[in-house]
């Protein structure tokens, strides 16, 4: 009787451990649709979710979207996602999470995971697709794919754009600070507005730099002084530490032209109630994406989605700002790729090495846009940025150039 029990208990714990291992498996087999699976690594609960939140609910949307309304034919998307918090510390562990739960492809915006990740990646031949870039996620070229260019290149195209377009000043040069989390988007940018200023002391002076460790919720006064008589502050942060220095900088009186990068048009909605239009007014806003008020199908399909899944709050998440429609164009390019890689090898026989060949040689046209891609050597899809000034009198973001090319 013991016998057959044992057999019977024996039984049941292989049976238990094949439906586990059939639920991580990336491809189901006969009868059904191929499932692919995608591990989403990102900040739901730690410094960075309330930034991320927008993009979060995007990323889900778009995975809707293709499965139910534009189906890659015989292929059904899986998403499973894993809170990173902004830690580093929970990098591997994440990824190895999302591998055990069979994704292959891994998708995050935090902008330190990739760095973290990437010798995994080339080992594991698992594609990693992410926003945001530095020089060490795309040199050497591997398996990081970006869709955005480095913050340095970023910010030295943007403080050449301001030098070109926006002097107003005739007798003294311009004074340029800037403040951020000790992170590697704003160390980055602040290296380059440091390098520009050295290369080119007849247009900027660099004043210094408040920048706080990752987490910083509030800025003392003596962070906040450093900065006053500042022309223009730079700052790639969106979080309530960004809140705190615009609060205590314009509570002193202080006067300046906040310029950014995506990240205040990131956090618009949270800015403008904390500070209102007067204090946002004339901020300066460069990205590589559209806003949502202007007309391509892209921003289109991001305005469609937003209300059809979030008719409750979807004139809330227009406006906090662009983290739904400026990330949903890295997401349309991703699904893109995706397609073509599918095409080229059949449902059944993707995987990470088929993205990564269609990756590699990507290169889209699409309405309202110039050339967007990848090559063997390249690992960024856009290559222009676009600026927005803040308008009170409007009450929206309006776009003041064409587009300008990152490093020229």
């Amino acid at each position: 009787m013991k016998s057959k029990c044992r057999r019977a208990i024996a039984f049941f714990l292989v049976l238990t451990l094949i439906a586990v291992l059939c639920l991580s498996c990336g491809h189901k087999r006969q009868g059904g649709p191929v499932v692919i699976t995608l591990g989403f690594m990102s900040d739901y609960t730690g410094p960075g979710a309330m930034a991320l939140r927008t993009l979060n609910l995007a990323m889900n949307d778009f995975v809707r979207h293709i499965n139910e309304d534009d189906p890659i034919p015989r292929v059904q998307i899986r998403l499973v996602t894993f809170d990173a918090r902004f830690d580093p510390a929970r990098d591997v562990p994440g990824y190895d999470w999302c591998r055990g739960r069979g994704a292959e492809l891994i998708i995050t915006p935090q902008h330190t995971t990739p760095d973290i990740l990437k010798p995994f990646a080339e080992r594991d031949k698992m594609p990693i697709f992410t926003w945001a870039s530095t020089a060490s996620m795309l040199e050497p070229p591997g398996w990081v794919f970006c869709v955005g260019p480095t913050f340095y290149d970023m910010a030295t195209t943007i403080m050449k754009w301001l030098s070109e377009q926006w002097p107003h000043y005739d007798t003294r040069v311009p004074k340029i600070g800037a403040f951020g989390w000790a992170v590697s988007n704003s160390l980055d940018s602040v290296r380059a507005i440091k390098d520009f200023c050295q290369a080119h002391p007849d247009l900027f002076e660099y004043v210094g730099d408040s920048i706080m460790p990752a987490g910083t919720m509030s800025y003392g006064f003596g962070a906040i002084d450093k900065l006053k008589g500042c022309d223009y502050i730079f700052t790639t942060d969106v979080n309530a530490g960004s809140v705190s220095f615009l609060e205590g900088f314009l509570g002193h009186g202080y006067k300046t032209t906040w310029v950014s990068t995506d990240s205040f048009a990131s956090g618009k909605g949270l800015y403008l109630d904390s500070v209102g239009w007067k204090g946002m007014d004339g901020t300066l806003t460069l990205f590589p994406t559209r806003w949502w008020n202007e007309t391509t199908p892209i921003v289109e399909l991001a305005q469609e989605l937003v209300h059809k899944y979030h008719p409750g709050e979807a004139d809330d998440l227009i406006y906090q700002g662009i983290g739904y429609v400026g990330s949903f164009h890295g997401m349309y390019c991703f699904f893109d790729i995706l397609r073509q890689a599918i095409a080229e090898v059949g449902a059944e026989n993707f995987d990470g090495q088929a993205f990564y060949n269609a990756a590699a040689k990507f290169t889209a046209h699409y309405e309202g846009y110039r050339e967007w891609g990848y090559n063997e050597t390249k690992r960024y899809l856009f290559s222009d940025l676009a600026a927005y000034k803040w308008s009170s009198q409007v009450g929206d973001l309006v776009r003041v150039s064409d587009w300008i090319p990152v490093g020229q």
